[in-house]
């Protein structure tokens, strides 16, 4: 659309000395600055800080700095107009009701550069740079940044306007700096769940986020210290109990007062934020849903998942979110609801069909496989996936969709999904998809880097050339080294997505299925061959380098897996060293090496607790653990260690806890490890009450005795040692005598950790004759103020515990 050319009045802007050289507006000329940015006289901080980029990277580009002028002065040059100025007489064609849209024009010899928003804006100026100025920005931070070396720079005619396929493209996790800025220059947009956060300047500066909450929200909406002592019928009964932990429960969401507290509180939230969008009524994240009458009978299916049957429970929270839409809707109209399809509330509902001011977030978690489009007619978890995705668009038009473009559960290993991704992208967009969340994936751009990029060219434009797009990000970030690392990603996305794959959670189990020794050593051949062929260029190697590391470490991974595997069927010390020091080299590489690599931040879980285990094994079985030298006090702890004084028949200074009918603890003269005595626990069978899961009472804590408190802190390192004597092995247990520390908060009323308060356990089922049960642990979580010693049993059986120490500890490397 060709736009009207009285666009500037004399008294406002005069245009001086403007060059054009058939009919290309100059704005550098052999290193000489023939243009100004003209900006609003009172810009936004957005305006403000998109005329700063603009003049950034085209002075990185030319060495030329072009001034940046209130469009109330008489700037010189060849005009660029950045946001609504006088000069940008024109609006941005949309339909969309998002800031987004922007157009680029070139009109009556000056260049207008302007967003339907602000965010519109400073899109605009970035994809001025990569489009026609031929940067790239293909890794957050400087060593991602491409801009090309120019002594000129000119712009011919252009009459662009920019409306992206998906209203809604959000980037979640990308908390560091780096990639915040990353994810704005690819058109992304910023989210956060604080409104801390939307007032910040660095962030309005860069369009702001979109406003809104989209978190697992029930704990938050009723925290359990503000209500569950004065009303617990709030919480979901589960199991004969009413719970308020986030990873435990749900809300009952039958009760009317839950309805009408959960609707005061949507309420309030948009007439404090009133610029929000959506506010979150997600689920907290687990399956343990309210079994009380009135909300079991809002269900009338069942899923299987892990074994078990859970109810699928669409209908019961799409009646709730209903209510409270309905109650938003009379005082806030526009204002939307905001929750998940997922878990066992995948399936769409049977009755109660949602709301219009309602948004679905459907997650591709049950039935899903991730190797395969959704499409994919031989994949039958994504057909089932599909008949779920279709029977919601059918029934609704909010919807959304949770893709883990970075899998939290498949341990930081290769997710060479991009093609996959832009087929699921155009799918979604086919079915009329609005929104698409990326979970995310912090600054491990050595794994993701290619699907990140992919992504956002598609959520803009679903008919993106993909391969041109491919093929541009290898020859950008890579250079001469761009064929060898092209082949190293096509083979590992080849082998990840070949028939018969089917990729979901277990990585332990499913990532050998593609990563063979062969692909291995292929993969490997293709990065000498790139480190090879950029030889000399510093800035490159830099490039290739986290995507080294990052293979590297699935090839650490997986072979440490092997060992510890190996070890629990062999139970040999040779196999149990091995497993210890590769997941020992892991941590050195991801301490040297999280950042653009394999996890920002340091050592992820899925080595630290695999590691922690094993070199408990190591400690209990030599008294020494590999990768540990630690100097232990003499001092113990503890006392009454060893059970020779008693209280009335029981040990001193130890409480009791629990005995039950089943279980007792008392002292004994029967047998001792030193000493006269020691304690004797033992339990009998109950095979009258099972619970849900199948298990007998038995199975269960018979008795327990607990130490008194032991005052910590967090970086203190303690190592408990016990003696063991199973006369006959336990039965009717996975469990036996469990030697366990508890951590508990500053008030010492309430365990730290959430299964049941055990921060680490110890058990064992059978002895011969006297045996050391070990575990050291070194105190990481600040909320633990102090800790206790609790020995206990469940199932069938007799143990006697003697001489326990407990000793601190000081690392000497």
């Amino acid at each position: 659309m060709r736009l009207h050319m009285a666009l500037v009045t004399a008294a406002s802007l005069l245009l001086l000395a403007v060059a054009v050289v058939d009919g290309d507006l100059i704005l550098v000329d052999d290193g000489t600055p023939k243009a100004s940015i003209v900006i609003p006289g009172s810009p936004s901080p957005t305006e403000q800080f998109a005329a700063e980029e603009l003049q950034k990277y085209i002075e990185q580009m030319s060495g030329a700095r072009l001034p940046i002028v209130p469009d109330q002065q008489k700037p010189e040059g060849t005009l660029v107009s950045v946001g609504k100025t006088k000069l940008a007489t024109v609006t941005v064609p949309s339909q969309m009701p998002s800031p987004d849209p922007y157009i680029i024009k070139t009109v009556d010899r000056s260049l207008i550069l302007l967003g339907k928003g602000d965010r519109g804006t400073i899109y605009s100026v970035y994809w001025l740079l990569e489009k026609h100025l031929g940067c790239r920005w293909v890794f957050p931070g400087p060593l991602g940044d491409i801009v090309p070396k120019k002594r000129s720079i000119t712009v011919g005619e252009l009459d662009e306007s920019y409306e992206p396929d998906f209203r809604f493209r959000i980037c979640a996790g990308f908390n560091p700096p780096a990639c915040i800025d990353w994810a704005i220059k690819q058109r992304m947009q910023l989210y956060s769940p604080s409104p801390k956060m939307w007032a910040k300047e660095d962030m309005i500066k860069r369009g702001g986020f979109v406003k809104g909450t989209m978190h697992h929200a029930f704990h938050r909406l009723f925290p359990a210290e503000q209500y569950f002592k004065e009303h617990p019928e709030y919480y979901g009964l589960f199991r004969g109990k009413r719970t308020a932990s986030p990873s435990r429960g749900q809300l009952c969401l039958s009760n009317p007062e839950v309805v009408r507290l959960t609707t005061e509180k949507a309420n309030r939230f948009f007439e404090e934020h009133p610029d929000a969008e959506f506010f979150s009524l997600c689920p907290d994240d687990n399956m343990n849903w309210c079994e009380c009458e009135n909300c079991r009978a809002f269900d009338s299916t069942t899923m299987e998942r892990w074994g078990r049957t859970f109810p699928v429970v669409t209908d019961r929270l799409m009646a709730f979110v209903n209510q409270v839409a309905e109650g938003l809707e009379k005082k806030h109209p526009g204002k939307m609801i905001y929750t998940f399809a997922y878990q066992n509330y995948t399936d769409p509902p049977l009755k109660y069909m949602p709301r219009k001011n309602v948004i679905i977030s459907l997650c591709h978690m049950v039935p899903a496989c991730y190797a395969h489009p959704l499409k994919d007619p031989d994949c039958e978890k994504n057909v089932a996936f599909m008949k779920l995705l279709t029977g919601w668009t059918k029934i609704h038009k909010n919807m959304w969709y949770y893709a883990y473009t970075c899998k939290s559960m498949w341990q930081d290993m290769p997710w060479p999904i991009a093609r996959r991704l832009a087929k699921d992208i155009r799918t979604l967009h086919a079915q009329g998809f609005q929104g698409f969340y990326s979970q995310g994936s912090g600054m491990r751009w050595g794994q993701l880097g290619v699907n990140m990029v992919l992504m956002t060219k598609l959520l803009w434009d679903v008919d993106t050339d993909v391969e041109a797009v491919l093929d541009d990000y290898f020859r950008s970030s890579f250079g001469p080294a761009a064929d060898a690392m092209k082949s190293y990603y096509n083979l590992l996305e080849k082998e990840f997505s070949q028939p018969g794959i089917y990729i979901h959670h277990e990585a332990r189990e499913q990532a050998p299925q593609f990563l063979t020794a062969g692909v291995f050593a292929k993969c490997f051949g293709y990065l000498d061959a790139a480190e090879k062929a950029a030889a000399g260029d510093e800035k490159i190697l830099a490039r290739i380098k986290p995507v080294r590391i990052a293979f590297e470490y699935a090839r650490l991974y997986l072979e440490a897996d092997r060992y510890e595997k190996a070890f629990k069927e062999t139970d040999s010390d040779d196999d149990l060293k091995k497993a210890v020091q590769t997941y020992l080299k892991i941590v050195t590489l991801q301490k040297e090496h999280g950042a653009h690599a394999i996890s920002y931040g340091g050592v992820n879980r899925y080595v630290k607790g695999p590691l922690a285990k094993l070199q408990v094994e190591q400690f209990a079985r030599t008294g020494e653990a590999e990768g540990l030298s630690i100097k232990w006090d003499t001092e113990n702890l503890l006392k009454n260690p060893s059970f020779e004084d008693n209280a009335d028949g029981k040990p001193a200074e130890w409480l009791g806890l629990g005995p039950g009918p089943r279980g007792s603890a008392a002292l004994t003269d029967e047998r001792a490890h030193t000493g006269k005595g020691s304690l004797v626990m033992q339990a009998k069978k109950d095979t009258k009450t099972p619970d849900e899961t199948g298990f007998y009472k038995a199975d269960w804590i018979a008795v327990s005795v607990l130490s008194p408190k032991i005052p910590v802190k967090k970086g203190d390192i303690y190592r408990l040692m016990a003696w063991i004597n199973i006369p006959e092995p336990f039965t009717d247990t996975k469990r036996g005598v469990a030697l366990g520390l508890i951590g508990y908060d500053e008030k010492g009323e309430s365990p730290v950790h959430w299964r049941a308060g055990n921060i680490e356990v110890r058990r064992m089922k059978r002895t011969d004759g006297w045996q050391r049960l070990a575990i050291f642990r070194k105190i990481d979580d600040p909320k633990i103020k102090s800790i206790a010693i609790r020995l206990g049993i469940a199932g069938t059986g007799k143990v006697f515990i003697d001489d326990i120490e407990l000793v601190k500890g000081e690392e000497t490397k």
